[in-house]
């Protein structure tokens, strides 16, 4: 007997349920209310589902994915997860402010006074305070952070370690008079002014400087302190036909495939690269366990999968690779990547104008030598400050420039900025002569994507040549 075609749609209105509302605008866009967000489940040809959950507190995006109707058990998990995900705003719909200045006191006094203000306006806010030397251990758990007027002159430097959070600098008068109205209704200002700058970016036109005559899916795993985002685009001849990011509250191989399926509805792919964090062995292998579990070699099974080349690289090697790109300039470079909040970074290294990534994928892994050096705290409680961070960073960047010398060092670093005062410290242990460039890099993605389309050009180009015994064309 043959089996029945799972009818996505009946089943998402069959279902008996009592935490959401269910609005059915149309036939092909559903969409789940509550009192704390809106989940959007939106129907395309090819047989693609689009699902997102938007907070109703922060109007943010908290989940999104699409993938093709092609397992039925699949979409159920992925439905049964969105729902959990919409719940899950129900004990997230208390917006946390964070107040901090150079002690804590004067503004732990206006926390109070505001969050009087908000009972008595029957608002759900909670105001927190904390002194500046804390503000990067406890921000990470509200929603904006406010700097009083005396370490205003900080917002940039804290705007560039959290560019995802609201950061605002409380009006002077409005603190000196401890106007704890003023200061709500300046918050929802500052909230209002946030949504309107927030437009969905379009890829059209959106090329590189990378050169490909093939059709190249890359995808790219980012992990950043607690947060894992999975970057995807789409290149035809170095034009970007399609540039997604998927936001999931648990990552596994199943998104992988989810996004190479949606992939191939928009073009036949010739060459896919994925780049990931974590020791990447040149067969492919990943080992970086509390990411992504259970895939054992990850290229073999795409490969397997699909029947299309693949390239699996270190997402900081690639970065490294795609500043090469850009940079031509400099033939000994590297990319040190420290994520926010974390006592060990990572490093992509060129050298003579080559990725070096060294046996079993080992270098740039600067973990292994790091747990061995002193330090005046564990670097697990370092990661937890400007300060240990700083101490941090110089002492990895100390191994690597006595090692390599190299011309020019990237820095992916959110909670160190300031690259005059790094070069002040490295400069105390190293020959002024041999004290490379510093760059700090705000935006890591474009390079990961530059490098990742460079690397899978070379590779396809071997690929080519290797079946036809001929040169391969080079753009």
């Amino acid at each position: 007997m043959e089996k029945q075609e799972f009818d996505f749609r009946s089943w998402i209105r069959d279902r008996k349920q009592n935490m959401y509302d269910l609005v059915i605008e149309d036939d092909d866009h559903y969409c789940l209310q509550t009192a704390y967000g809106t989940a959007r489940i939106n129907f395309y040809p090819d047989q693609i589902v689009e699902i997102s959950i938007t907070s109703a507190k922060t109007d943010e995006i908290k989940y999104y994915l699409h993938f093709q109707l092609v397992d039925d058990e699949h979409t159920r998990q992925l439905f049964y997860e969105m729902e959990e995900a919409l719940d899950k705003l129900r004990y997230d719909k208390n917006l946390k402010i964070l107040l901090s200045c150079t002690s804590g006191f004067t503004t732990s006094y206006f926390a109070q006074e505001l969050n009087e203000a908000a009972r008595t306006l029957h608002l759900d806010y909670s105001f927190d305070a904390v002194p500046y030397v804390e503000l990067y251990d406890k921000a990470e758990n509200y929603d904006i952070v406010l700097l009083a007027p005396q370490i205003g002159y900080m917002k940039k430097k804290i705007s560039l370690s959290m560019p995802e959070k609201l950061i605002v600098q409380i009006p002077t008068s409005t603190f000196a008079a401890y106007d704890a109205m003023g200061m709500i209704r300046f918050v929802e200002e500052s909230l209002k002014e946030k949504k309107k700058k927030k437009k969905k970016k379009s890829c059209s036109g959106l090329c590189c400087k990378a050169k490909s005559t093939h059709t190249i899916l890359c995808m790219a795993l980012v992990y950043d302190g607690s947060e894992v985002s999975f970057y995807t685009r789409l290149y035809q001849d170095g034009i970007v036909l399609l540039d997604e990011t998927i936001i999931r509250p648990v990552f596994d191989v199943s998104t992988i495939w989810d996004t190479i399926n949606y992939a191939q509805t928009k073009a036949t792919i010739d060459f896919i690269a994925i780049a990931m964090p974590g020791t990447v062995d040149p067969d492919g292998s990943v080992d970086f366990e509390c990411i992504l579990r259970d895939t054992g070699n990850l290229k073999k099974s795409v490969q397997e999968r699909y029947r299309i080349p693949t390239l699996v690289v270190n997402n900081t090697n690639a970065g490294a690779c795609g500043y090469h790109v850009l940079h031509p300039e400099y033939s000994s470079i590297v990319l040190h990547s420290q994520p926010y909040g974390k006592g060990m970074g990572g490093q992509g290294i060129i050298v003579n104008g080559k990725l070096v990534t060294g046996l079993g994928g080992i270098c740039g892994e600067v973990k292994y030598y790091l747990k061995r050096m002193q330090f005046s705290d564990s670097p697990k409680q370092l990661g937890r400050t400007e300060s240990g961070q700083i101490e941090l960073v110089v002492n990895a960047l100390l191994a690597t420039i006595s090692l390599l010398g190299p011309e020019i060092i990237a820095l992916r670093t959110p909670m160190v900025s300031d690259m005059n005062m790094l070069e002040k410290r490295l400069a105390h242990f190293i020959p002024e002569r041999s004290l490379p460039k510093l760059e700090f890099i705000s935006d890591i993605n474009e390079l990961i994507f530059e490098g990742m389309l460079e690397l899978a050009g070379i590779e396809h180009r071997t690929i080519l040549e290797q079946t036809s015994g001929q040169p391969a064309y080079r753009a």
